[in-house]
């Protein structure tokens, strides 16, 4: 049974600070049609730790520039305003995502490691299947484990019922979750997303990404997520006690047309890439 209500849940969502401001300035500046390279470079440049973040970004090698950039706007202009929201995202995230979970047996920085990873190789995934908005696939990489943030305080008094429901019945630790809590971390962040007024096919990636077959609104979309969350747990990216009986969709797979060697030839260029950019954020 149960032992925690949704509604105790949804208010410890609801005593989650909005996202920094500065992301939301840099969001709806990149919304504006009216808005120039410079607004947004101007913009950035008011916070230190985020201009030097997003220079480190675009000089890295992930980019393949030849010269130095020297100034936010140049980044901007350089990287567009699809990928420097990405940027701005994963740098106001940084704190949050970098949290030790006790609950789930994530030490300090393995949500970070594990939420860019996948970030990163949805981004990868997306591209090498056309699909129209890359960014998209990253910012739902990025923040597909955010519930486990809101549960962690829940988790810590019943870590130990979770893990051994999901070891005696072999099932999966979300099923585990669903059993003991009557929810899940995939729900509790894709309510989350909701309240920061991510679109719909974001928060619908969120809730489905270890489901996927159950998405409707772009079954895309939440197969990359998908499939990265479990390419990297399987790398060892930030892996907890939900690493253990990860089933990955066999829809999925063949949803996206990945096979085996795919997937092994995705992990090896995505590899050295997530390990460069982790180190620049």
């Amino acid at each position: 049974m149960a032992r925690f209500s949704m509604n105790y849940i949804m208010d410890a969502v609801n005593d989650l600070p909005a996202l920094p401001q500065m992301a939301c300035k840099i969001m709806d500046l990149t919304d504006d049609p009216r808005a120039t390279a410079q607004d947004v470079g101007n913009a950035i440049s008011q916070d230190q730790g985020l201009t030097s973040k997003v220079l480190r970004m675009a000089n890295s090698a992930y980019y393949g520039y030849s010269r130095q950039v020297a100034t936010a706007a140049e980044a901007t202009v350089l990287l567009g305003f699809a990928t420097i929201r990405s940027v701005v995202l994963a740098a106001s995230m940084n704190d949050i995502l970098c949290r030790e979970l006790t609950g789930y047996a994530l030490g300090p920085g393995d949500l970070w490691k594990h939420s860019y990873g996948t970030a990163m190789a949805s981004r990868y995934i997306a591209k090498r299947s056309r699909y129209k908005a890359i960014e998209v696939a990253y910012t739902a990489g990025l923040l597909h484990d955010i519930g486990k943030v809101i549960l962690n305080k829940v988790m810590n008094e019943i870590y130990q019922d979770v893990v051994e429901e999901a070891i005696q019945k072999q099932i999966s630790f979300l099923e585990a979750e669903n059993r003991v809590l009557g929810f899940n971390h995939a729900v509790i962040g894709s309510g989350l997303a909701r309240k920061w007024k991510f679109p719909a096919d974001i928060v619908e990636a969120i809730a489905f990404h270890h489901n996927p077959g159950e998405a409707e609104k772009d079954r895309f979309l939440t197969a990359f997520v998908h499939i990265s969350d479990a390419l990297c747990s399987s790398m060892g990216l930030g892996v907890g006690a939900d690493g253990m009986l990860y089933p990955v969709s066999k829809s999925a797979m063949e949803l996206l047309g990945l096979g085996g060697k795919d997937i092994e030839m995705i992990t090896d260029e995505i590899s050295d890439v997530i390990i460069e950019l982790q180190r620049g954020m």
